[in-house]
């Protein structure tokens, strides 16, 4: 895996512009209903499974080293053993990003597997979350990282704003490694968080970070929000694939086109005008915090590459 993501880098510091990570939404499909979230409030119709293989078979032909599940909740595709076994017979680093709930239930064929973990209060888990269901998560956890490489994905917003450290040395104790990143501004039923927010749960990361290994995040993205910096975003580097096979360029929290369909062929889309046109929006954002983006466009460029280098390839 080490050299696909060496000769990645290589292609992509010479001019190329292949993805990094074929990023698909499995389903907009949610267990949960977050209050910071609407994924789950969308219809869409899905890829057939033999459209999911087409497509990852073009993106490993490529060259795309890595495969990342996503949503809504993937684990309610009850195909989505299948899918994630292909990726990983065809060679890619495959990751999983599930809020966990269904991880029982599921064979999961995953090199790296993310859980959403927001809170250890069981009140503010039903307020985030609108389901009664911490104690069944924390279990499915303990059982999980037995097993799989787990990772925790925190969202950081005002309701647990108190439980960082508290999240970060529950991670430690299970050993499992932990990642952070404010509420996205692309949804509306969650405020942003203010600058001095961010800017204190910043400074408590990068002390935290000093004693424990577990935290994901480079002292990079950190020192990035502390000073309410911006970065250079390279989008291209994520290849946003929509449950239907729509393809979203540059991201979602901008203005961003449709590129067509996953159906047209990947090499298509990746040279297509509209797709194109998409990442030269980027060119004009106003700046986010989304760690996918964020620590990847900065270990990847040539300032960033031995000093954030190491914790995408922890995350991957």
């Amino acid at each position: 895996m080490f050299l696909r993501i060496l000769k990645f880098i290589v292609r992509n510091l010479s001019g190329g512009r292949i993805p990094l990570s074929l990023a698909h939404m499995v389903t907009f499909r949610c267990n949960m209903r977050c209050h910071y979230c609407d994924y789950w409030r969308r219809n869409s119709e899905e890829l057939s499974l033999s459209e999911i293989f087409r497509m990852l078979e073009e993106s490993a032909e490529i060259g795309i080293p890595s495969y990342t599940a996503t949503g809504g909740e993937p684990l309610l595709r009850k195909d989505i053993s299948e899918i994630l076994k292909f990726a990983s017979d065809l060679g890619f680093y495959v990751i999983l990003f599930t809020n966990g709930l269904l991880l029982g239930e599921r064979k999961v064929e995953a090199d790296r597997i993310f859980i959403s973990l927001d809170t250890l209060s069981r009140e503010k888990f039903v307020r985030i979350t609108g389901i009664d269901a911490l104690p069944e998560l924390i279990s499915t956890l303990r059982r999980a990282s037995e097993n799989h490489e787990i990772c925790l994905n925190t969202v950081i917003h005002e309701e647990n704003l108190d439980e960082i450290e508290a999240l970060v040395r529950f991670a430690d104790e299970l050993g499992v490694g932990i990642s952070f990143e404010p509420v996205s501004t692309y949804f509306h039923g969650c405020p942003s968080l203010s600058r001095e927010a961010l800017r204190m749960s910043a400074e408590k990361l990068l002390r935290l970070k000093k004693e424990y290994e577990c935290i994901l995040n480079s002292k990079r993205y950190l020192e990035m929000i502390l000073r309410g910096e911006r970065f250079d975003c390279k989008p291209h580097f994520l290849l946003r694939v929509n449950p239907d096979g729509s393809v979203i360029s540059p991201c979602y929290e901008i203005e961003h086109v449709g590129a067509g369909s996953i159906k047209d062929g990947i090499k298509n889309i990746l040279r297509g005008e509209r797709y194109l046109e998409g990442l030269e929006r980027a060119k004009n954002c106003r700046g986010c915090y989304l760690s996918c983006y964020a620590e990847t466009s900065m270990a990847l460029s040539l300032r960033g590459l031995l000093s954030s280098l190491p914790t995408v390839l922890r995350l991957l």
